[in-house]
């Protein structure tokens, strides 16, 4: 690009005019509001040194801004994770005293509770689940009585015991008597 002095006074003229149609066009840009920081921006964009006090002091607000969230994101996170470690350790404490368990059975009993087919979440059902597994079955007792039956009617079948074309005679005579019994009485008609 020529240097202004080698230029004549209608293309410095023209010149201005551009440079003024420039300016004009800048101006506006920086007066409408929603325009104003993305403008701004753009010439920082363009030139990273030049000074814009207002783009630069909003950038170490922001970027002071964005160090606190951070830092308050990593205290929520411990606070959240001793709360959690507390948590557990007040589980552990309950259940080992609830059914006396041992270092080995609460490490057993989180297996049952991370399981990856099926998980058991809540500690007292998995202490539960876990005490139940290791329980010995009690022994059924050795001498079990014989039942006992009481005969109907002794005297009909009474004779047929031991003798079962005895009780097969006994049963057709009894279910001959009750059929007649029916007929009789006029039940067999209703």
């Amino acid at each position: 690009m020529a240097s202004l002095e080698d230029l004549t006074t209608d293309q410095l003229l023209e010149r201005a005019r551009q440079l003024e149609r420039t300016s004009d066009m800048l101006q506006g840009l920086l007066k409408d509001p929603e325009l104003r920081q993305t403008t701004l921006r753009g010439l920082k964009k363009l030139n990273p040194s030049l000074p814009i006090p207002e783009i630069d002091a909003a950038d170490t607000v922001r970027a002071e801004l964005e160090a606190e969230r951070q830092k308050r994101a990593e205290l929520e996170d411990r606070v959240r994770r001793n709360e959690i470690t507390q948590s557990i350790k007040e589980d552990e404490a309950r259940i080992r005293q609830r059914f006396g368990l041992t270092d080995a059975d609460v490490v057993e009993i989180k297996k049952l509770m991370t399981d990856e087919h099926q998980p058991i979440p809540y500690w007292d059902r998995a202490a539960e689940f876990y005490v139940a597994q290791r329980k010995v079955a009690e022994p059924t007792p050795t001498s079990i009585a014989p039942p006992t039956y009481e005969m109907p009617d002794k005297d009909i079948w009474g004779k047929g015991i031991g003798n079962n074309a005895q009780l097969n005679k006994i049963a057709m005579e009894e279910a001959t008597r009750a059929l007649n019994e029916i007929r009789t009485t006029g039940l067999a008609g209703r």
